[in-house]
């Protein structure tokens, strides 16, 4: 009797050992540098502070430069705003590193784990900062026939650079779009 006693206690031990009272939440993973809401914050702020830019646009070699007085950064912005991961069903396809910059904040790099992935890397300077940040992006995407890489680089005070090379069937073609902010 002491016997069935005893595994009769053992079994109801390990019963509610599996058992779980109080649900238990994965913490959650830290999520990226939020492309797509800092682009429309300086999207508002570029409308108020910078009335002009200068605009050099180079096609295959031939540069044409041209100073504006009226720019959609909505337009020109969006393959900033396009290239943003911060997506949770992407939270492992792409490796975090996070290094110390001075006394000044940190460098936040992200680079893809996939190659399907369009937006290949995104290199933030002072991203918590917001006075000092730069913004560099590789976006690339390969089909049989074409390759084609996209850098992005912005500086939230000088301006920003979109240059693409694209290569088809042996042809290159490359394209450049240089925008300097002329402030009041």
């Amino acid at each position: 009797m002491q016997l069935k006693s005893f595994v009769v206690i053992i079994l109801l031990f390990v019963i509610s050992a599996c058992q779980n009272d109080t649900p238990q939440y994965n913490q959650p993973k830290e999520s990226f540098f939020d492309l797509k809401n800092y682009f429309k914050s300086e999207i508002e702020r570029l409308k108020k502070e910078v009335k002009t830019v200068k605009k050099t646009v180079t096609v295959n070699g031939k540069t044409e430069e041209k100073t504006l007085d009226n720019i959609n950064f909505e337009e020109e912005l969006a393959p900033f705003v396009a290239s943003d991961i911060n997506r949770p069903a992407w939270s492992d396809f792409y490796l975090v590193k996070k290094t110390p910059i001075g006394n000044h904040g940190f460098r936040a790099e992200y680079y893809a784990l996939k190659d399907h992935l369009k937006t290949r890397s995104i290199v933030v300077n002072n991203p918590m900062s917001m006075v000092d940040v730069n913004i560099d992006i590789l976006n690339a995407e390969e089909t049989v026939a074409t390759r084609s890489e996209t850098k992005l680089n912005y500086d939230n005070h000088r301006g920003y650079t979109i240059s693409t090379v694209q290569k088809l069937m042996g042809a290159v073609d490359s394209i450049k779009v240089d925008v300097a902010f002329l402030y009041r």
